[in-house]
């Protein structure tokens, strides 16, 4: 049975991947299925069943209220035209003159009457709307004293409307006494609950981290792991090139024209001899001019001698971890391997290489050849999706890399800007160490004062870079590789099941994976790399829909697999799956908007209900002062921080949501827009005098780069209900201390939905 499109599309947990550029374009050929994803007539979810087609329900809808509108019309012509006629035979009887006299005076009656009548209905509306508005709120506001005011009396044809009052607000009464209120005290409870296990989650990683880095003022990592020592630079020779090994640098990236050429150039003055460095540019641009940039770059630097080519793919399939995957095929030796593989002869005297392909997509394994067609410049290869080998004419040898042998790759997104002894810093730890998986850098920043909103995503970053993530390491639980600004050895990629694309954050699935296959991982709180913030709240909030979907994805997948890995320890177990997915992925997105954002602008108009005080004060507060301690300067923006964190919660919600329920979204790839060094270079030109066009060109770059002021409907609609709240607060209960609370963070809510976050 083949599905309507309708249903497959907004219902299908595996639904066609839709990939965004910077302008909010679709790019042609991405709503494919992700990679070997499920065929587009598989059965969507039982809830589905009971759906019909929208546009039915729709038409009969409206088919119905057009019947109502046009049956009271109806009516009201037909009682005008009996007023009418009445009236024109009482003047007639009467005796009054000629016809159209008695007509003209009838009519007149008849308009005077329908004026009477439309005033008295108006009239009963109004009384019976402000009597029934009157005994909500008095519902609301739980009045200790119930009754109707007598001077209001009104006569209805429909009986008495206080003795109809009375019984309205006695039923919501009890109604709200035994069903509303212990409700939202249960929802209370459990919010509580959840805020008390995220501080306690927050202030374990705050006490490792402080630990380390203030009573002992040690780096874990230099006690626990060795380095191999390596030549310098101006003494490597003949004799000493062996110990270098051979390191693939991968610059993924997708129309970043702004940044391209920054990162190529920071790739290529890295410190390693020319001989062992290969840079592979990933690039899956389709603008024009991106790829005329990367290429005029590649040809720049292999004029220099620097071994470097642009890869390009036909389809985007994958994305990121696909073109990762499909670039690995060059990086194996001419016996299939990687540099430092394993090798075991089996009976027959073939090559054997321990492999595990079991959790490499959502419906199986993934070949080791990504397929279709690569593009290198300067050549062009073609990939075997079967046989896993490389077809070159003889004119396109000299055109592509050096084939195979690698075995370490070091991965930089293009906003990153390494600085020339990076691999020396991070690959010793792998060459000393063979069960060390990856090596993960720190990121710092090169834009935290451009904006609040920088500012604010500074603090949010420091504490998961400097807190927990060196905290993880430090108590030696599982963490997870960032995606850019570290070093994978290939071996360990090959092992954990290589790159697959089933997650938004095919890193943290990738180390989860080798994880469970027993490596260990290291994080270099002393090696740094510049890197960009996203300046634009656009690009913000689809980077955060990214992180916030991924991990419920991953942890729908893999938890079960996860929880029965035995090489694991089970304290590791249940950090990884309580703490890690549980409480940092899941409940703290979840008290963020529950509590903060949904249950205390509820309780204004129930004062009833009662939050503990240590929940509403001193866990916030805790979480706040453990979060912003990681910043320098960072307690001076901390309540933007809470405000704002808070408002990014409704975002971090559905987004979490998107990927358990595995909704249309969930796969949606949008990458983040980055400025780079473009404007600071533009500023240092217009401050050298050279004025006029480069003035413009920044003013047009700012202008397209933060695009059309963009509004979003629930951020708005927040911060109107937060505003609503305050106000009924302050009027009906003089709940003046929650009033300031919503009233601040109703006007942040709508800052976020109308978009006047991006300035300085």
């Amino acid at each position: 049975m083949v599905w309507p499109s309708w249903v497959r599309t907004h219902a299908h947990a595996y639904a066609p991947i839709v990939t965004r550029d910077e302008t909010g374009v679709v790019v042609p050929g991405s709503g494919k299925p992700p990679l070997h994803g499920k065929p587009s007539t598989a059965r969507p979810p039982l809830l589905l069943h009971h759906f019909v087609k929208p546009s039915h329900r729709h038409r009969d809808n409206a088919t119905r209220r057009r019947v109502v509108f046009g049956a009271v019309c109806l009516l009201a012509l037909i009682a005008l035209l009996v007023v009418t006629l009445s009236r024109i035979g009482a003047a007639q009887a009467a005796g009054r003159g000629d016809v159209m006299k008695n007509l003209r005076n009838a009519l007149a009656a008849a308009c005077a009457a329908a004026n009477k009548t439309t005033v008295m209905f108006v009239t009963q509306v109004t009384r019976t709307s402000r009597n029934a508005a009157k005994g909500l709120l008095e519902v609301l506001s739980f009045k200790s004293i119930w009754g109707v005011d007598r001077r209001t009396r009104v006569q209805s044809p429909f009986g008495d409307a206080d003795s109809a009052s009375t019984q309205f607000l006695s039923l919501a009464k009890r109604f709200r006494k035994r069903f509303v209120v212990p409700t939202l005290q249960a929802f209370v409870a459990v919010a509580a609950f959840l805020s008390a296990l995220v501080a306690a989650d927050r202030m374990f990683h705050f006490y490792v981290a402080v630990y380390w880095r203030r009573i002992r003022k040690q780096d874990p990592a230099e006690l626990r792991w060795k380095s191999a020592e390596l030549p310098p630079a101006e003494s490597v020779s003949a004799q000493t090139i062996s110990q270098f090994p051979k390191v693939v640098v991968q610059l993924p990236m997708f129309n970043e024209k702004e940044v391209c050429g920054d990162v190529i150039d920071a790739a290529c003055g890295l410190d390693w001899p020319k001989s062992r460095l290969l840079i592979q540019v990933l690039d899956d641009s389709t603008c024009a001019e991106t790829r005329k940039r990367v290429d005029d770059k590649v040809f720049e630097w292999r004029e220099k001698g620097i071994e470097i080519c642009a890869r390009r793919r036909v389809s985007r399939e994958g994305y990121k971890a696909g073109a990762m995957l499909e670039a690995e095929n060059d990086l194996r030796g001419r016996d299939g391997l990687f540099g430092g593989a394993p090798v075991v002869t089996g009976f027959g005297g073939e090559l054997l290489v321990g492999r595990d392909d079991t959790l490499r997509s959502v419906n199986g394994s993934i070949p080791r050849g990504g397929g279709g067609d690569t593009a290198i410049s300067g050549g062009v290869t073609r990939v075997a999706e079967t046989q896993n080998l490389e077809t070159k004419s003889p004119a396109d040898q000299n055109a592509t890399p050096e084939n195979g042998g690698y075995e370490y790759v070091i991965i930089f997104d293009a906003d990153f800007d390494p600085h020339p002894g990076f691999i020396r810093k991070v690959v010793p730890i792998l060459i000393a160490n063979k069960n060390v998986g990856f090596v993960q850098a720190r990121w710092t920043y090169n834009n935290t004062h451009e904006s609040l909103l920088t500012k604010v995503q500074a603090i949010s970053l420091n504490y998961h870079i400097r807190c927990e993530q060196f905290a993880r390491h430090a108590a030696g639980v599982f963490f997870n590789f960032n995606g850019t600004a570290g070093a994978w050895r290939l071996t360990c990629i090959e092992n954990a099941g290589g790159w697959t694309p089933r997650t938004t954050v095919e890193d943290m699935d990738l180390s989860l994976r080798a994880y469970l296959k027993g490596w260990q991982f290291v994080f270099l709180d002393a090696v740094t790399c510049d890197c960009e913030i996203p300046a634009c709240y656009d690009a913000y909030r689809k980077q955060q829909h990214r992180w916030s979907c991924g991990p419920a994805q991953l942890f729908k997948i893999a938890v079960t697999q996860t929880w029965a890995a035995k090489n694991i320890p089970v304290a590791k177990r249940i950090y990884l799956v309580f703490l890690f997915f549980g409480t940092r992925m899941f409940a703290s997105h979840v008290v963020s908007f529950a509590l903060y954002c949904a249950l205390i602008p509820i309780c204004a108009a129930f004062p009833e209900v009662v939050i503990p005080f240590w929940a509403l004060v001193y866990t916030p507060v805790l979480v706040t002062i453990s979060t912003v301690a990681f910043t320098d300067g960072g307690w001076k923006t901390a309540v933007p921080y809470v405000l704002c964190e808070n408002a990014m919660s409704i975002v971090k919600v559905t987004a979490m949501l998107s990927g358990l329920l595995g909704w249309a979204n969930a796969h949606e790839w949008v990458v983040t827009t980055k400025l780079g060094r473009f404007i600071a270079k533009e500023v240092e030109a217009v401050k050298g005098g050279a004025v006029g066009k480069v003035t413009e060109k920044v003013v047009c770059k700012l202008k397209k780069a933060r695009g059309q002021r963009k509004t979003y409907g629930k951020e708005c609609a927040m911060g109107v209900f937060f505003l609503s709240c305050a106000a009924y607060g302050a009027y009906v209960h003089a709940m003046w201390q929650y009033a300031v609370f919503l009233t601040a963070q109703g006007v942040v809510f709508l800052a976020f939905g109308l978009n006047y976050v991006d300035g300085k």
